[in-house]
């Protein structure tokens, strides 16, 4: 599971992080909208994790099933928190959440303008009918490239006269 984003990569900051948040979310569960079954479950994790991390971190009980548990329940409490997190409505955040929870405000995506340019198409022979086809934005003929406001190509072709039903 991917450590970037809200949480601190480094298992020792995400114990800081951590603490603070459970804190927090259960001092806050009313005004954040967290369910108190969320906060059950935010207060198992906290047990799991205040049990396994220092295991993990002390040479004398480190084990690689204790460590593979640790990353368990860390992965566990990654995903609660991300559904915490969730549920709470925007307009109930306020500044000192966001900075508590390292939150940052949801930025709304924007319509993409309809592209009215067509691309510029090459197509090569290939061999055993085989064909490559390149799409070159126009006026940037002199490699392959993606026009701005697309995130893919359509490509349709007829082999025949009879278009195929629709789809």
């Amino acid at each position: 599971m991917s450590r970037a984003g809200i949480f601190p990569t480094k298992d020792g900051d995400f114990n800081t992080y951590f603490g603070t948040a459970a804190t927090y979310l259960t001092t806050n569960a009313t005004s954040l909208n967290v369910s108190a079954g969320n906060v059950t479950a935010l207060a198992t994790l906290k047990g799991f994790w205040d049990t396994k991390y220092p295991q993990s971190q002390d040479v004398n009980t480190a084990t690689k099933t204790i460590i593979e548990e640790k990353t368990g329940v860390r992965d566990a409490i990654e995903d609660l928190l991300r559904e915490i997190f969730g549920d709470i409505p925007q307009s109930a955040l306020t500044a000192a959440d966001r900075n508590t929870l390292n939150l940052h405000e949801r930025q709304a995506g924007s319509a993409r303008p309809a592209i009215t340019t067509s691309p510029g198409l090459r197509l090569f022979a290939l061999g055993d009918l085989e064909i490559r086809i390149e799409c070159r934005v126009v006026g940037d003929e002199s490699r392959p490239s993606l026009h701005p406001d697309a995130d893919a190509i359509e490509f349709r072709t007829l082999i025949g006269d009879t278009p195929p039903a629709t789809y």
